[in-house]
Parts: structure tokens; sequence; C-alpha cells
């Protein structure tokens, strides 16, 4: 019996190695494709899930010492460097390669930059995006939310087959949860009160997700609700004293807590009694997704991707924008209305058992093979 060959696919991502979406999805795939092909994951680092796999062929490029988008040109040409020289059929890129035959996007940093356009102006994902779809190349394009294949078709007019690809969670979620350890977080939280916690769960930019808009909304309370809560804030933040600092200025500084990110997300939510994740843009929010499967009511904003998700009960806390005065609105209502976070909860969780990451795996390769006959899968 002759046997087919393995294909030769090539994942390409500057960073494998953090807790934030975009590499978790690529070490997802590569794990996903390893027992069926010849898998390549091309970075300037790697996370120990791809790093100790042997099916996987992890090639290290050289990273640039000056940021900047010569750093981007400078990996872009790495890579197309190695995938000529080792040969594939098919090049999975994740917005960090000009040319490509599947375009995985991540981030939708164009409608980001006309809301925002001065935290946008230093993104240096904007002008390379843009040259990925005026001077790049790509066969089928895969967006992670509705929002942004939106925003791409009609901003760089793209012809190309397009899917929406909602990434997942990990059903072990709730088996991961250790009571004790939500104690501990929580006792920390509210210094042991009977108090309802509030928080905002990320790996990433703080001022993004919300978490200073939370911190001024809590402020913007009724009398009787604020002394009612606690905040916790975990995410990235290089100067956590200006959070505190905040808190200070508005005479909430005992109600806030802030932990770095750590990998028991769970445990974290579990912690709290709403999430706020009111990201000034966000193209999906796997966070907000994790809360949704661990039966948490949520605010979020019409600019996070995951909100598209959203069951009915839940679709009036989709606020215009992060806006302290809007977040506060609707967090009295919750405060006030206790009753609404198990009906809330339950909702999203049903909503969420729908979009775990084996049904990313089967969209994924059912997209794969529609798209890309010619592999042997």
């Amino acid at each position: 019996m002759i046997k087919t060959p393995k294909s030769n696919i090539h994942l390409v991502l500057r960073n494998t190695d953090a807790l934030s979406g975009t590499p978790r999805i690529l070490r997802r795939q590569a794990q996903l494709l390893d027992n069926q092909t010849n898998v390549s994951v091309i970075s300037e680092n790697f996370h120990s899930e791809l790093a100790t796999n042997k099916k996987i062929n992890c090639q290290r490029v050289y990273k640039w010492p000056k940021n900047g988008l010569f750093q981007r040109r400078f990996f872009d040409w790495q890579a197309q460097r190695k995938i000529k020289a080792s040969g594939s059929n098919l090049v999975i890129g994740n917005g960090e390669t000009l040319h490509q035959d599947l375009l995985f996007m991540h981030v939708c940093v164009h409608k980001g930059a006309e809301l925002y356009p001065e935290k946008y102006k230093k993104n240096l994902s904007v002008p390379f995006h843009q040259m990925i779809f005026e001077q790049g190349s790509f066969k089928t394009l895969i967006c992670n939310s509705k929002m942004m294949r939106d925003d791409l078709v009609a901003r760089f007019n793209i012809k190309a087959p397009t899917y929406i690809l909602h990434p997942g969670y990990d059903p072990k979620l709730k088996a991961s949860i250790h009571q004790d350890a939500v104690k501990e977080i929580r006792n920390a939280v509210t210094k042991g009160l009977d108090k309802i916690v509030i928080g905002v769960i990320t790996s990433g930019d703080l001022l993004n997700r919300g978490a200073y808009a939370l911190i001024k909304a809590v402020a913007k309370l009724t009398p009787e609700s604020r002394a009612k809560v606690s905040v916790l804030i975990v995410g990235k933040e290089g100067h956590p004293e200006k959070l505190y600092q905040l808190a200070e200025s508005l005479g909430i500084r005992e109600q806030v807590q802030w932990m770095k990110p750590r990998e028991d997300v769970a445990n974290l939510f579990l912690a709290t009694d709403i999430i706020v994740h009111a990201a000034q843009m966000e193209a999906f929010g796997m966070s907000v997704l994790e809360a949704m499967a661990l039966e948490r009511p949520i605010i979020t904003t019409q600019t996070v991707g995951c909100s598209e998700l959203f069951p009915e009960i839940q679709k009036d806390f989709i606020i215009a924008n992060q806006s302290e005065e809007l977040i506060a609105t609707k967090l009295e209502v919750l405060i006030t209305q206790p009753q609404l976070w198990a009906q809330m909860g339950s909702e999203n969780a049903k909503i969420a058992e729908m979009h775990s990451w084996d049904h990313f795996d089967k969209r994924f390769m059912n997209i794969l093979k529609e798209q890309f006959t010619h592999l042997s899968l």
C-alpha cells in the first residue's frame, strides 16, 4: 500500500509564548495538525507546548533589537526565506507576514484607529496590516468576529473567500476550579467582608479593557451601591500604582485590588460576581467567552467581537463605548437586581457550550478541507 505523503504546513507568528489569544490559537492549530501533517512553526520564541512537541518543527528567527516597522519587515523576510527553503503546501499567517495562503486575522486595528486615533497612532500593526491587504497576498481570509470581517471586506474591497471563526474556550475550564483558591482571591479583594466583587479579568492592556473606566464608574455609583462593592482587576500593568492612585483620588482605594495575569483564570472568574469588559476595541475577547462559560453576568461594549454571541438577556448590557457613566448605569441595575445574575449566567453558559475549542477545531479543519483540497488531511 502506497502511503500518501504528508502535507507541509507552516504557521507564522512572531510571539508564540504568551497567554493572549493569538498565541493560544496558533498553538491550538499546531497541535491539531501535528498528527496529520508535517507542521513547522516560524517564530522568534516558542511556548513550551511547542518546544517540547517532537512532531512540531520549531524554526526560530532573529528578533531585530529596535522596535519599528522594519522589525516587522525583517521578521517577514526571514519567514519567507525559511518557507521557500523547506517547501510548503500551505502557509497560515497570523497578520505578521505579507504572503500566505490562509490569512488568520486576530485584531481589528484599522477600525480601532478610526475610533481612537491617538491610541493607535504608534500601533505598528496598522501600517503592516495595510501592507498585507494592499501589497501582500492570500487565498482565504479567516476573521474571529463578524465585526472584523465586515470592516476588512468593506475597507479593502476583499474578494477572496472569507470566514468567521470565533475562538473557543477550554471545556475543562470548570474542572480547573479550586474553591480554596477562589476563597483566597475573594478574601484578598473583599478583606473578608460580604461584598459584591466586580472584575476586569484579562491578560492584556488594562486601559483598553476598561479597568480605569470601571474604577471611575464605581465612584459614580450611588452611596448605597458603592458601599456594597469591591473591584478585582487582573491584567498587564507596568505601573499598577496608577490604578491605586486613581482609586485613591476618587475615595475608593480600599475597594480596589490589582493582580498580575495568572494561569488559573477559572478561579479568578469564580471569585467575582459581575464581569466588566468595556474594551475600546477588541476583535473578539476570549476572556469574555470564558466568563460566559463560567456563568458570569457581563457588561461589555459593542466594539468587543464576542458580544455578537450574547443571548437576548445580555444584549441590554452591551454599551456603546467605554464610558464610566454607561458602566455605572448598568452596574446599578445589576447591583440592585442580583436575581438577574443567575439568569444571565445560565444563558451565557448555554451559548458558550457551542463555542468550545472542540467546535473551533472542527470548523477550522472543515475550512482547510473546503478551501485547500490539495492537502492530505
